[in-house]
């Protein structure tokens, strides 16, 4: 049976937050703000308060073990290049590959599929329709939907953010050869196509892409065929936080160690 465009609205609404939830604590230490708790309750014993909430020089430390770790891989995973006998096709890619930046954004693409577990990108039409229009995309704003047998293409893609000007969320879903626009209502309604309540609403009418696919391709960092991916970080995250243990602890036997302390007996 066919699903509603609403029906498969909060489908790949759900994938997307099962993604940004995953993504919570390896993003957290890619951009190194993940700190121990163990460290944290012992240097707010030893160094007091200060030392926690950064009113002191000493902080417990965060290495940043897990960022080196990710972009030594992504500094080495290049696209060099298309080839085809048809050079009239090679020319298009290549001018669409400089026109998007992709030599700088395909290495965003890895980014953030290596510590996400996935990223994607999406093609669209410019305003005037004459060039494509690339854009990389993280795994708390896309999902997609993939057919359960060959050729296994994506047949449903959803992308979500948030109006500036409104401070509604709004998205927009790929079918194969039809785009729809959303916003979210926040007022649950019925589904004009018979599916069940939504606080989503189709605005304007479909647009035909003229594609026979939908055009969102996912970069999943998937090792193995019947496995999930996972993010690069995941496996290693036990060593990244081990790294940021020793140090907090090297800090503790410099100044206990390293440090004389005299005291007196008898007094």
């Amino acid at each position: 049976m066919a699903r509603t465009v609403l029906q498969w609205v909060t489908a790949l609404l759900a994938k997307i937050d099962a993604q940004a939830a995953y993504a919570v604590p390896y993003e957290q230490r890619y951009r190194n703000e993940y700190t121990l708790p163990f460290l944290i309750r012992e240097y707010a014993e030893v160094y007091g308060v200060g030392a926690v909430n950064g009113l002191m020089g000493i902080q417990p430390p965060r290495a940043g073990t897990a960022a080196v770790v990710v972009d030594a891989f992504v500094e080495r995973l290049n696209v060099k290049g298309a080839q085809s006998d048809d050079s009239a096709a090679v020319k298009l890619v290549e001018d669409a590959w400089q026109d998007n930046d992709l030599d700088v954004m395909h290495r965003e693409a890895h980014r953030e599929s290596m510590i996400k577990r996935t990223a994607f990108a999406q093609v669209s039409r410019s305003a005037d329709g004459s060039r494509a229009i690339v854009g990389i995309d993280a795994a708390e704003q896309v999902a997609v939907h993939r057919m359960p047998g060959p050729p296994y293409d994506v047949d449903a893609a959803l992308k979500v953010w948030t109006d500036e000007w409104t401070g509604r969320r709004r998205a927009r879903l790929w079918l194969p050869g039809v785009d729809y626009d959303l916003t979210e209502t926040g007022i649950l309604a019925r589904d004009p196509e018979g599916g069940p309540l939504s606080t989503w609403m189709v605005v304007g009418d479909p647009r035909p892409t003229g594609l026979p696919g939908v055009p969102v391709v996912e970069f999943p960092a998937q090792a193995r065929l019947l496995v999930d991916p996972v993010s690069e970080i995941e496996p290693i995250v036990t060593h990244v936080d081990i790294v940021d243990l020793i140090e907090g602890l090297m800090v503790f036997a410099g100044h206990f160690g390293a440090v004389p302390i005299r005291y007196g007996t008898g007094l």
